[in-house]
């Protein structure tokens, strides 16, 4: 698993954000394409070739998505003009997982990814 420092000091410095309804997360099972929404934190898509659209990169500096790419291969697309690392979409392999953080600017930045 990746940490990326970055990440390490929005959280320390106690920029993330905790989902409404305390620690508890919300996820989204997924089959075919999807568009998160301001009810999930974690995707788990369990078919090949899903598409997982973010919600745009300026609802706030710290939220966090999680998405697990459990079946099949999964691509994860930002919200023209946004961005996931730069790019306008990230692919995961099955059994892949990336979370994400928003910088609240309309940029998705990885915080940790792994394979499981």
């Amino acid at each position: 698993m990746r940490i990326f420092p970055f990440a390490l000091l929005l959280l320390t410095a106690g920029c993330a954000t905790i989902p409404a309804g305390g620690n508890k997360l919300r996820p989204l099972f997924a089959t075919s394409d999807i568009v998160v929404n301001e009810a999930t934190d974690v995707v788990v898509t369990t078919g090949d070739g899903v598409t997982v659209r973010m919600p745009a990169g300026t609802t706030g500096v710290g939220r966090i998505i999680t998405v697990r790419a459990r079946e099949g291969a999964t691509s994860i697309a930002a919200t023209a003009p946004d961005t996931i690392e730069g790019e306008a979409a990230f692919g995961l392999d099955a059994g892949e997982m990336v979370t994400l953080m928003s910088d609240g600017r309309g940029n998705w930045v990885v915080i940790s990814s792994s394979d499981l």
